[in-house]
């Protein structure tokens, strides 16, 4: 009984003093440590999947999508180069039209009424004078339709004092030709045409308007003036 009692008086005292604290420290620590082990256990089960888990399954589900693919659209050269810069994907969709010339021929069939001469002074009738003659005039019925000599691209439609209505295309490989004394213009600046492809018809060249109606058919090469016919040849060579 004595033991007992001591015992207890012990305790008492060990509360009493400095045991206190120690066993309220020990109580909030307890707590401490289970509020913890909760809130991990929680942030572990609410976690969203980490960054690969997400890209895998974006691919996962991208390989079972189906592919689909549209047709390229067709455009013309100038909304080509009118929009900007554009991807090479989109230039490789894009089918440019050839402007080179493959083969080259007189844009009207008819009677040659004044040969080509850049050193031989010709009797102009309109003038009434010899001067050279830098064109091929090929007679045709006023309204006989004007081809194009080969494919090309129209660099510019303009009226002009001496030939009338001009309409030059460049034939690639430094080729251009002049079609003069034109009407019912089908074309305009930019357009790209093929090899026998209606330009126009046959009108007047003013500066040749007494002679019976006729195409003023000019060409050039690097710049500089050349014979049509010659320039044919050299096409069939």
């Amino acid at each position: 009984m004595y033991y007992k009692e001591n015992k207890q008086s012990k305790f008492d005292k060990f509360l009493a003093g400095k045991g206190f604290y120690a066993v309220l420290a020990i109580c909030v620590l307890t707590v401490a440590v289970a509020t913890y082990l909760t809130v991990a256990t929680f942030d572990n089960k609410s976690k969203p999947k980490s960054q690969n888990s997400q890209t895998s399954q974006i691919i996962e589900n991208t390989s079972k999508a189906p592919i689909t693919s549209q047709p390229a659209q067709n455009v013309t050269e100038s909304e080509l180069y009118s929009s900007g810069v554009q991807s090479q994907t989109d230039k490789e969709q894009v089918k440019v039209p050839n402007t080179v010339a493959g083969y080259f021929v007189l844009p009207v069939t008819g009677e040659i009424l004044k040969d080509y001469s850049d050193t031989v002074l010709q009797f102009s009738n309109t003038y009434n004078d010899m001067r050279l003659h830098l064109g091929l005039d090929i007679a045709a019925n006023e309204g006989t339709a004007v081809k194009s000599a080969g494919d090309g691209k129209i660099l510019s439609v303009e009226d002009s004092k001496d030939f009338g209505t001009v309409i030059t295309i460049d034939h690639g490989n430094m080729v251009t030709a002049k079609y003069c004394g034109l009407k019912n213009i089908t074309v305009k600046s930019g357009d790209i045409v093929a090899a026998g492809q209606a330009i126009g018809e046959i009108g007047t060249v003013p500066s040749e308007c007494v002679d019976e109606a006729h195409l003023h058919f000019e060409t050039y090469k690097d710049g500089k003036s050349v014979s049509p016919t010659k320039l044919i040849e050299e096409f069939l060579n």
